[in-house]
Formats: C-alpha cells, structure tokens, sequence
C-alpha cells in the first residue's frame, strides 16, 4: 500500500508498507435489474481480518449493506440504502479505514471526506418515471430525489454526522443510469453532482 500527499498538507505522515487481509463475502440478490430495480433486495455481508500491516494494529473488519426496492402505482419506486462497517475502534493506518463522501455516500460532501473505523449510512430515495425514451438511447427518464444520513468515527478525532439532499433527473442508458442534480447538505456544503453508472 503507497499512500502519499500530492497537493497541500493533512499533517498525516506518508504510508508505504504491505498488508494482508482475509476475509470471507456472502451476497443476496433478489432485485430484477441492475441499473434501477423495480424491486427486491440486495444484501452483502462482508467480515475480515486485517493484519501483518506495519505501523497498524491488526483487526477484525466487518462490513453489512442492504438494498431494499419497491414499485408501486406503476411509475414510482421507492429505494431504500442501509450500510455500516466497523473496526472495532481501532487505530488502523488512513489506508485501511471507510470513507463516507461522493456521489450517493453523502453527495453534498467530497469524494472520500470523512475517513474512520466505523460508520453507518442510510439513504433512502424516491424515482417517478416520467417518460419512456427509445431504445437504444435509454429504457426510462426518472425524477428523483434521495436523503442521506451518515455518521463517521474514529479514535483519532471527533464524531461526524453529516445529512444532504440530492434531487434531479435519471436516464437508464446503455452507459449505464446518468444523473445531474443538486445536492444541499446541513454542513453548508454544496454540489452539483454528475454520475454514470448504477444509481443504487
């Protein structure tokens, strides 16, 4: 793992050092599509060991996530995000630690601005579709808006719990679903956020 400041200063010191981790994954997946599901549920389980890192305690590695979708009255879909992880509080190298910011992971907030050993975040979100759109250029065009909820803690710092709205337009295309949109967060932050690929 090279882990090294490029632009500016985070006070942290650089990390170049090997790692190990073991781990055993479980998925379950019941929802029809990939891009946007009507319905069904997601769920991914995901517990490791992290060890023979220098300069980082070893430690258990637990992560849970489920995805949960429903359809009804035909053109509205709900969808709903819940995600953890832990790492027992340990004071792992920044490497190895979750992050929470970007794109539907806290949009308002940069792309990995929150860093810890455990966190926890809930998004759940609404999509009407308002038009079909021919093919090959996309399945359905779709207004949107999710909540996002989030906490990141470490050993090192203070607790951060961060909220944000995200709202704007969808197309399922061959790239896969693209969305614009703003997103407000209750820290004062500000995006207009752009993506490609799966929406949830």
């Amino acid at each position: 793992m090279r882990w090294s400041t490029t632009t500016g200063s985070d006070g942290l010191p650089d990390y170049h050092n090997p790692s190990q981790t073991a781990r055993v994954q479980y998925i379950y997946d019941s929802q029809d599509r990939a891009l946007v599901p009507q319905f069904g549920i997601r769920s991914v389980t995901d517990v490791g060991y992290l060890y023979g890192t220098s300069g980082s305690p070893s430690t258990p590695r637990i992560f849970s996530q489920i995805e949960f979708s429903r359809t009804f009255a035909k053109k509205n879909i709900l969808l709903m995000n819940m995600e953890g992880g832990t790492m027992l509080n340990r004071n792992v190298a920044q490497p190895f630690r979750y992050t929470l910011g970007g794109p539907l992971r806290l949009s308002a907030s940069a792309i990995d601005q929150y860093r810890g050993t455990d966190y926890f975040l809930v998004t759940p979100g609404y999509l009407r579709r308002i038009k079909s759109l021919p093919a090959p250029l996309s399945n359905s065009l779709y207004f949107g808006s999710v909540f996002e909820a989030g906490q990141m803690r470490s050993p090192d710092g203070n607790t951060i719990t961060r909220a944000d709205l995200y709202f704007g337009l969808l197309a399922e295309t061959p790239l896969g679903v693209v969305s614009i949109g703003p997103a407000i967060g209750n820290g004062g932050d500000r995006k207009l956020v752009f993506t490609i690929g799966k929406f949830f």
